[in-house]
Formats: structure tokens, C-alpha cells, sequence
């Protein structure tokens, strides 16, 4: 009888166990929740922020874009992660997304300085979960890896250049003349389809 009963909770544990998790540690599979929960956070921000910009108060509609533009690509990134942990046989774990830190945005620089804060945390985030596939020796999910901290090492630089030029310009007519900028190269409204083109001119985006 208690060989019965060992053998029958073998087969359970073997069954409970995808064989898609070979070389797939529990670490990792949790970084990947985690850093879902970070870009659903990022994507929620960056649609906060394009409300505010795109309102008839602010009206500065190519800030609007702008974030409107990242917020859909930090949502593209958490739906490749949640299917690449589909794809390694994990367990998908939602958590609550905090909601944004602000309501109120201030002024182009201000959004600006908190967004390459916000792409600064997703960067070392990412980097913190290459050390854990590197840990355990999980050479597919640094693989999967590279792309997106590549991505997000650029969006620092990028986002860095931005808050750069936008205290170089400062406020009122420089503010003015960067919305104009971003109007004339993120092109029409949120119905509009996106192209490679869109994303290469949008470095906050990747």
C-alpha cells in the first residue's frame, strides 16, 4: 500500500511538471513575474502621462503622442514576456499594478526626468534578472534577455538626451518648440497603425 501511494505521488509530481521547464529554475520564473508587473506599471505610467499632455488644459499633443507611443510598446514587452513564460512551461502569477506616482505631471521636463527614472528601474531590473538566467546557467533566457536590455539601454541614453535639450531650452517657447518637434515626427493619433519606422524615431519606446 505505501508503494502505491509513493508511486501515485510521483506520477502527480512528474505530471505538475512541464517538460518545457528543462533548465528553467524558479528563480527565473519568478523575475519573469516580476518584471511583467514592472512594464504593466511602465505602461500604466506612460498612459498616465499621455492623458495629462493630450488634455485641453496642457495641450501639448506631441508629448501626448509621445507617451502614448511608449505605453503601448511597455505593454508589447509584458505580453512577450508572458508568453515567453508560457513557452518555458511557467507559471503565470499576476500581482496588483500600483498606480502611477502622479496625477499631475508638471512640465515636459518634470515628465521627462520621472519617465528616464522610470525606464532607469526597468533597465536594472532586466540586468538583475540576466544575473539570475546567468546563475543558472539558462543561456535561452539571456538570449530572450539581450533584446530587451538592449532596447532599454538606449531608451536611458535617449531619454537622457531629451531631459538635456529640454533644460538646455527650457520653459514656455522651448517647451512649445519641443511639442512641435515630437508632433511633426510621432504623426497621426492613436488609430494610426505603427511601423518599424515609428519605433526607430521614438527611442523612449523600446
Amino acid at each position: 500500500m505505501y508503494l502505491i501511494c509513493t508511486v501515485a505521488v510521483l506520477l502527480m509530481s512528474a505530471e505538475a511538471v512541464s517538460p518545457r521547464r528543462v533548465g528553467y529554475h524558479k528563480d527565473s520564473e519568478g523575475g519573469v513575474n516580476k518584471m511583467i508587473n514592472m512594464q504593466l506599471y511602465a505602461f500604466y505610467t506612460y498612459t498616465s502621462m499621455e492623458a495629462y499632455f493630450d488634455r485641453e488644459d496642457v495641450a501639448l499633443h506631441g508629448v501626448s503622442k509621445l507617451f502614448q507611443k511608449a505605453s503601448d510598446y511597455k505593454l508589447a514587452n509584458a505580453n512577450a514576456l508572458i508568453k515567453y513564460q508560457n513557452r518555458r512551461g511557467g507559471k503565470l502569477v499576476f500581482q496588483d499594478i500600483q498606480k502611477p506616482s502622479k496625477e499631475e505631471w508638471g512640465t515636459v521636463l518634470s515628465a521627462m526626468q520621472d519617465a528616464l527614472n522610470l525606464e532607469v528601474t526597468l533597465l536594472q531590473g532586466l540586468n538583475d534578472l540576466h544575473q539570475v538566467s546567468q546563475k543558472h546557467m539558462d543561456a535561452h533566457m539571456q538570449q530572450f534577455l539581450s533584446s530587451l536590455i538592449d532596447g532599454h539601454v538606449r531608451s536611458v541614453k535617449d531619454t537622457s538626451d531629451y531631459v538635456t535639450a529640454l533644460r538646455r531650452s527650457g520653459a514656455g517657447l522651448g517647451e512649445q518648440t519641443f511639442n512641435n518637434q515630437l508632433d511633426c515626427t510621432c504623426g497621426g493619433g492613436k488609430s494610426e497603425k505603427k511601423s518599424t519606422t515609428d519605433y526607430a524615431l521614438m527611442p523612449i519606446m523600446r
